[in-house]
């Protein structure tokens, strides 16, 4: 998965697309434009998510 990120992150620099963030929808990689992403709309994750536990064993920290 981070693979993926991290080609269609340097496809959307290559292609000069900036004010965008990569992000995986149904399993598909895409972007959105940071202006149309709504901070009052969050969508809860389960803390069973295998993403969300394989994410915290690495060290990243989603805030909890």
């Amino acid at each position: 998965l981070a693979a993926r990120f991290a080609k269609h992150a340097v496809d959307l620099v290559k292609a000069k697309k900036f004010g965008v963030v990569v992000v995986s929808v149904g399993g598909k990689i895409s972007d959105v434009r940071f202006s149309e992403i709504d901070p009052t709309k969050r969508r809860k994750i389960d803390l069973n998510d295998e993403t969300l536990q394989a994410s915290e064993a690495v060290g990243i920290c989603l805030g909890r």
